[in-house]
C-alpha cells in the first residue's frame, strides 16, 4: 500500500541538507574502472583523464581482459622468463582542491581498488624472482616504481599466512618498503580483494581496510570495506614531499601464466560538513611597521573539499571598522603589505552547509622614522654624525668591525675597510630605516686636490682632501 506524505517547506529544505551532507561525504578527484577493450601504453582514460605509460618485462602483458558483458578489469600476465611490468599515471590532472603533497590536502584522503593475484605470493619486497606485487598510491618517479630513488607509500600483496594486502611505505622504489599496517585477517592469498586505505593529513595517521569477496570476481570497493586491519598508524615520513603518480607495479618467477588483477582505482577527498567554525582572526605579527608583511590566519581550520575563503578589509574609523570590502584573496591565509591600520575578517564558507565570518581583527600600522640624514662615508679613523629627526631611537651598526656608531649619539667611526648598514631604531615600536651601506678607505695617502693650478696675489683657491677616494670630512 502507498502511503504519501506532506512535508512542510523548512522540514524539507533541511531534509535536502542532510541528504546532500550524506551524498557528499566524499568528493571524487579521480576514478577509473578500466572499462575499455583497449589499454595499452599511452591509452587514456579515468575521470578527469589520465595517460597511461606502462614498462614491460620481456614477453610479458598488462591488458583489460572483459569480465562479464562490459565490465573489464586490468591484468598483468607474466613473461616466461624471470621479470617484472608496471604502469603509472601522473597525480596532476586530479581534480582540484587534491594535493600531490600528502599533507597540503584540506580533509582526509580515501582510496578505493580492488586487486588480486592467481599465484601465492612470497615476498611482500617485490624482488623480481618472486611472485609479488602492489599498487602505488603515492609516488614521486614519473616512471619507474620499482627501484631507484623513487619514495612514498603503497599496498602490496602480504606474504604471510593471514594472505591479503599490508600498507607500506617505500625509500628506494617499492621493492625497498617498510610495513606500516600488516594484514590481521586470515583470508585464501589468491583471493579478490577490495582494499580501502585512508590518509589524515592533519593527523599523518594511516588506516588500512580490505574485504575478501570470495574466489569468484571483484565487488564494488566503493561500499561496505569496512574491516579494519591492525592499528591505524601514524608516519610522516614523505607526507612532505610532493608526489607524481599513482601506478601499480608485478614481479614474477620463471613461466607464464601467474597474474595480476586491478580495477576500479577510485581517490577521494572527504568533504566539508556542518557549519564552519574558524573562530578568531590571527595575525603572525600585530602590529606591524609600515611597509611591512603579516600573515593572517584563522585560529581554526575548516577540513574537507568544498571549504572557499574570502578575506575582507575595513578602515579604521575612529577606532571601529568601516565598510568592509573584498580583498580578492580566496586562500585560507593572506599576506598583504600594510600602509594603514584598518580591520579584518574572513569569510569561510562549505559549499555544502554554510557560512561563518572570523571575528574581526584590528592590525596596527606604525610609522617609520624620518629618513637619516648625514654623510654616507668615512675613512678609517675618522668620524662623522648621522641625524634623525624622529625622537626616541637608537643607533646601531650591521657590522661593526668596519664601521661603529654611538647607540644615542649617531656619531659613526670608520673601524677597518668594509661596509655597513646603520639603522635607527624606534624603542616604543621597533621600527626602524636604514642608510646606505658605508665603505670606508684607509687614510695612509690623502690627496689634496685644489681647485686651480694658479693663483693670484690676494686670491683664493679651494683644496679638497680625500682618502682612496672617499672625502675627508
Amino acid at each position: 500500500m502507498k502511503k504519501n506524505f506532506t512535508i512542510s517547506p523548512i522540514p524539507a529544505l533541511l531534509l535536502l541538507l542532510l541528504m546532500s551532507a550524506s551524498a557528499n561525504a566524499q568528493y571524487t578527484v579521480f576514478t577509473d574502472a578500466y572499462n575499455r577493450s583497449s589499454f595499452t601504453t599511452g591509452s587514456t582514460g579515468g575521470t578527469p583523464t589520465e595517460t597511461y605509460s606502462f614498462t614491460i618485462g620481456g614477453t610479458s602483458t598488462i591488458a583489460t581482459t572483459l569480465v562479464s558483458g562490459s565490465n573489464y578489469e586490468v591484468v598483468v600476465n607474466s613473461g616466461s622468463t624471470v621479470n617484472k611490468s608496471l604502469f603509472v599515471a601522473p597525480l596532476s590532472v586530479f581534480s582540484a582542491p587534491f594535493s600531490t603533497t600528502p599533507n597540503q590536502n584540506p580533509g582526509v584522503v580515501t582510496w578505493t581498488f580492488n586487486m588480486r593475484t592467481n599465484t601465492a605470493v612470497t615476498t611482500t619486497s617485490l624482488a623480481t624472482g618472486s611472485p609479488s606485487g602492489g599498487v602505488d598510491l603515492w609516488g614521486n618517479s614519473a616512471a619507474n616504481i620499482y627501484n631507484g630513488a623513487p619514495v612514498g607509500y603503497g599496498v602490496v600483496f602480504n606474504s604471510s599466512a593471514t594472505g591479503g594486502v599490508d600498507l607500506v611505505k617505500f625509500s628506494a622504489g617499492m621493492a625497498s618498503n617498510t610495513i606500516l599496517i600488516t594484514e590481521t585477517t586470515t583470508m585464501p592469498k589468491t583471493d579478490y580483494y577490495s582494499v580501502r586505505v585512508t590518509y589524515d593529513p592533519a593527523t599523518n595517521n594511516w588506516s588500512l581496510y580490505v574485504r575478501d569477496d570470495g574466489s569468484s570476481a571483484f565487488a564494488d570497493p566503493s561500499s561496505g570495506v569496512t574491516t579494519q586491519q591492525g592499528s591505524t598508524v601514524s608516519d610522516g615520513t614523505y607526507t612532505s614531499t610532493a608526489m607524481t603518480n599513482f601506478g601499480i607495479v608485478y614481479t614474477w618467477a620463471a613461466g607464464t601464466g601467474k597474474n595480476m588483477y586491478f580495477d576500479n582505482y577510485t581517490v577521494s577527498l572527504a568533504q566539508c560538513s556542518g557549519t564552519p567554525a574558524p573562530g578568531n582572526t590571527t595575525a603572525s605579527t600585530n602590529p606591524v611597521c609600515s611597509g611591512s608583511a603579516s600573515t593572517l590566519g584563522l585560529q581554526n581550520s575548516t577540513p574537507g573539499a568544498g571549504v572557499s575563503y574570502n578575506w575582507q578589509s575595513a578602515p579604521n574609523v575612529g577606532g571601529v571598522p568601516g565598510t568592509y570590502t573584498s580583498t580578492g584573496v580566496t586562500t585560507a591565509t593572506y599576506t598583504p603589505t600594510f600602509s594603514s591600520t584598518a580591520w579584518y575578517n574572513c569569510i569561510t564558507t562549505c559549499a555544502y552547509s554554510s557560512s561563518t565570518t572570523s571575528n574581526q581583527l584590528l592590525v596596527t600600522v606604525n610609522p617609520l622614522p624620518a629618513n637619516i640624514g648625514g654623510i654616507s662615508s668615512v675613512c678609517v679613523g675618522t668620524n662623522s654624525t648621522l641625524t634623525d629627526t624622529t625622537s626616541g631611537g637608537t643607533w646601531s651598526s650591521s657590522n661593526t668591525s668596519a664601521i661603529t656608531v654611538g647607540s644615542s649619539s649617531g656619531t659613526i667611526t670608520g673601524v677597518a675597510i668594509g661596509s655597513s648598514t646603520v639603522s635607527y631604531t624606534l624603542t616604543s615600536t621597533g621600527c626602524y630605516v636604514t642608510d646606505p651601506t658605508f665603505v670606508v678607505a684607509t687614510p695612509a695617502t690623502p690627496v689634496v686636490t685644489p681647485s686651480s693650478a694658479l693663483i693670484c696675489n690676494g686670491g683664493n683657491v679651494t683644496l679638497t682632501g680625500s682618502c682612496s677616494g672617499v672625502p675627508l670630512i
